[in-house]
């Protein structure tokens, strides 16, 4: 067990408790995403391109990466797409230098995850991170370090710092420098 990590999100939902109280920790678990939307999530590559399709809020979101150092997408475009029926959508650019309107289609395989995804006339292909990559690897989650439950207990039995309670300052650590 990796215990920096398990200690580090331990530490992160008490101070979440601290700060906030437990209505905003129970907020904080993530909503499983809609069916219709869950299986095309994921990135796709092609044109020499990549793209990243992501749910944010019960819609979807193209991420475009316009720079191939930029590994975690912080830097890329986000595009937000308007639903038209089933596994098409439109993407809208708007603003000072451009407006235009495009069509984004997702293609299936017969067990429903999203193989293929059209963005006007690119396609791009869907690479799969698991076991294996390739066309019969399918998507994954990371597990949580504990169980939601677990940790809203933890949280609700734990005692709030003296310092705190008192109004003194927190000073802030970098975790990976902690033995």
């Amino acid at each position: 067990m990796n215990y920096r990590s398990f200690l580090t999100g331990i530490a992160a939902g008490l101070l979440l408790f601290v700060q906030t109280g437990i209505s905003s920790v129970e907020a904080a678990i993530p909503a499983d995403a809609p069916k219709d939307i869950k299986f095309i999530l994921g990135f796709y590559y092609g044109n020499g391109e990549n793209i990243l399709i992501r749910e944010n809020k019960g819609r979807l979101e193209l991420l475009y990466r316009y720079s191939m150092q930029d590994k975690c997408f912080d830097l890329a475009n986000v595009y937000p797409l308007s639903k038209n029926h089933f596994d098409s959508y439109t993407m809208v650019e708007a603003g000072p230098m451009s407006n235009t309107e495009v069509g984004v289609k997702f293609e299936r395989d017969p067990d429903g995850y999203g193989i293929t995804c059209r963005v006007g006339g690119n396609r791009y292909s869907r690479y799969y991170f698991g076991q294996e990559t390739g066309e019969n690897a399918k998507p994954f989650r990371f597990p949580p370090v504990e169980n939601w439950e677990e940790l809203r207990k933890q949280a609700n039995e734990a005692v709030m710092p003296a310092s705190l309670a008192t109004g003194e300052a927190v000073t802030l650590v970098d975790v990976a420098t902690v033995p």
